[in-house]
């Protein structure tokens, strides 16, 4: 009896263990996820339990989940289910093999990979332009002073 105690608690005790390893916060982009629009999104993982929102601007679904297997993402919603698996520590891959034909009829790949390296935005030209003239401005006042 103690040997079937001793099985059942090692195998949820490891895989609490595997699973915490994936906590934290993941960013990608879904090229599926609003129409025919890609989205930015945010994956958060605590304690194995994995939660996100993607889709409609003004209403998107709400997916919740968990790591199972170790290595394996199940996220359910209203909209259905999507599964992914880590391909590293630091690399998941949602949507295997999965395409979407849009409104163009277009077929898109509806694979992504999600990291733990937030998403550096490129900065739009005349933005950069007055980013450096506003820092410009401001050495020149600390200079005046």
């Amino acid at each position: 009896m103690r040997f079937i105690l001793i099985i059942i608690l090692s195998t949820f005790f490891t895989s609490n263990v595997f699973a915490s390893i994936f906590d934290g916060k993941w960013y990608g982009t879904n090229p599926c996820a609003i129409f025919d629009e890609p989205q930015d999104i945010i994956l958060e993982i605590e304690n194995g339990k994995a939660k996100t929102e993607w889709g409609e601007e003004r209403n998107p679904s709400k997916y919740r989940g968990k790591i199972y297997q170790n290595d394996k993402l199940g996220l359910n919603s209203n909209d259905g289910r999507v599964e992914g698996f880590f391909k590293s520590i630091d690399e998941l891959v949602l949507n295997k093999d999965k395409t979407y034909t849009n409104n163009n009829d277009e077929t898109i790949s509806c694979e992504f990979i999600l990291t733990r390296n937030e998403i550096k935005k490129e900065l739009d030209p005349e933005e950069l332009a007055k980013q450096e003239a506003a820092e410009k401005e401001e050495q020149a006042e600390t200079i005046m002073d």
